[in-house]
């Protein structure tokens, strides 16, 4: 099934992101798409410049956030420093 795709300003629109009557902002969603949150990044594509996500991927995006799960296991920055520093301590007892 081929999602059809919306902007930012669409998104922040859908039912699932409304809270207490107010929407995010459409800075916002772009901030979930870019840098994520908790290791999770809203699903989006750049086509001519613009920026696009779908329905369904918030819908995903929101359900992860909620539920804790994740299709991604993207580690946190200070995680990633300390497996750098183990490959490289492995790399310099092997001789490398």
């Amino acid at each position: 099934m081929i999602e059809k795709r919306i902007s930012f300003g669409s998104a922040r629109m859908l039912p699932v992101l409304e809270r207490d009557g107010s929407q995010p902002d459409a800075a916002t969603v772009w901030r979930w798409a870019v840098h994520g949150v908790r290791g999770l990044k809203l699903e989006s594509v750049v086509i001519g410049g613009r920026r696009f996500t779908t329905a369904e991927a918030v819908e995903r995006f929101v359900h992860a956030l909620s539920t804790g799960s994740s299709d991604t296991s993207a580690p946190t920055p200070q995680q990633r420093k300390r497996e750098i520093a183990a490959a490289k301590a492995r790399l310099q007892s092997a001789g490398i």
